[in-house]
């Protein structure tokens, strides 16, 4: 028998800036200390934040890692470029277009849609993701889009999104909510931490707990019932213990803005609704249960290839060992990141 079809809902490509001049990119800096780092260091202090093993750089070698692997479609994000919201919008659009173009014509095209790229969007001008929202979807084919969990002192729940939710909607692609280290500022700055340790464990869970409040409390899987989303890149452990605590503030808080709108229903009802999807570990302890709690049509499996804290090559080797059913692992590797993604 052949082996079951593996969907990687979270695999990502690592930009390279000198490429991007193909696509309309000057190449100049972009203001932001850290993602300038990020875009612009030698090769050799690229490669030192990625899995030794890894052969990202083209088609052809992630197509062999993939099948080193054992994935058949790997759905992906940016590296650097999750850092695209920190700077202005100006520079972000004109970044997020290039990056877009870039990724379809490198990956996409010469994989046979194998190598699939999310269209990153900026937060910044609403009315700009909406046009390069659509831009990518007709004409780029991408599964999706990518954001940040919030964008300085935007959360998702700004009613200045919601033409982009909308318009989501209305494609029926997917939300990738996407953050990590150097995207929290100001909300939590890597300032206030001791080491980077400490801000790497904090700063992923804390991106998708904003978001998640901020989708449910803050209206937006009310007003936008079909909105597809995907929280990513900071394991499940916390998924069900935090949306119960979400219904305990909907029930026992009371807002001092009177103008707030509370939702008519507590968020776990619209967190389980079926709409929502949560990225596991491949490795994560006891992740039978934790399937469980959260419910294993809601839950995909994300290798965070080719990232140094990536299980490259055996992501796949540990999600297969780490004792799901077939039924719960089938789902969970191929059959909820087609919901989520559609036909990849």
């Amino acid at each position: 028998m052949s082996a079951p079809t593996v969907i990687d809902a979270d695999g990502h490509v690592v930009e390279d800036v000198d490429e991007f001049a193909r696509f309309g990119w000057g190449g100049q800096p972009t203001g932001d200390e850290t993602l300038d780092m990020l875009l612009y260091r030698p090769s050799e202090l690229r490669r030192a934040g990625l899995c030794p093993e890894a052969t990202p750089w083209d088609a052809e070698g992630r197509l062999r890692d993939m099948d080193r692997e054992g994935i058949a479609v790997s759905v992906n994000y940016p590296t650097a470029l999750l850092l695209v919201n920190q700077v202005g919008p100006a520079v972000a659009n004109e970044l997020c277009r290039v990056y877009n173009d870039w990724a379809y014509e490198t990956f996409t095209v010469p994989t046979a849609h194998r190598v699939r790229t999310m269209a990153l969007v900026s937060l910044g001008d609403a009315e700009k993701a909406v046009r390069e929202a659509k831009r990518a979807v007709t004409e780029l084919s991408v599964p999706g889009i990518a954001v940040s969990p919030f964008v300085a002192q935007r959360h998702l729940d700004d009613p200045a999104l919601d033409p982009l939710w909308s318009l989501v909607e209305e494609l029926d692609v997917a939300v990738g909510i996407h953050g990590g280290r150097s995207t929290t500022a100001p909300l939590l700055p890597d300032s206030s931490f001791r080491d980077q340790k400490r801000y790497y464990a904090m700063a992923h869970p804390f991106g998708q707990m904003v978001a998640m409040g901020d989708l449910a409390l803050g209206g937006v899987f009310e007003r936008h019932p079909h909105l597809r989303v995907a929280f990513l890149e900071s394991g499940i452990g916390w998924v069900r213990w935090y949306a119960d605590r979400l219904d305990e503030a909907w029930e026992s808080v009371e807002n001092r803005d009177a103008a707030v709108t509370t939702p008519p229903r507590p968020p776990s009802e619209y967190i389980f609704a079926g709409t929502c999807y949560f990225s596991c570990e491949p490795d994560e302890p006891n992740l039978p249960q934790v399937v469980d709690g959260v419910g294993a049509g809601h839950v995909i499996f994300a290798s965070d290839y080719p990232h140094f804290d990536c299980k490259f090559p055996h992501s796949v080797d540990a999600i297969r060992s780490a004792g799901l059913t077939e039924p719960v692992m089938t789902a969970v590797t191929a059959d909820n990141a087609l919901r989520l993604y559609g036909a990849v």
